[in-house]
């Protein structure tokens, strides 16, 4: 009967590492969106336009 519970005990403390390292990637992914949003919302507001393509100006 004893291993039978120290089997049930590190599968349940398997379970709440593998627990904890969802919630550590999860609250990095959301950490990460913010700095995106946060860092294209100060590019709108400086104008910056990295990445694209300036217009094409009519030489004639």
């Amino acid at each position: 009967m004893d291993s039978k519970n120290q089997k049930g005990q590190i599968l349940i403390e398997i379970a709440i590492i593998m627990a904890f390292i969802v919630l550590v990637i999860f609250g990095a992914l959301v950490q990460l969106t913010k700095i995106k949003d946060r860092h294209q919302q100060y590019q709108f507001s400086t104008g910056v336009n990295h990445g694209k393509m300036a217009p094409i100006q009519n030489r004639n």
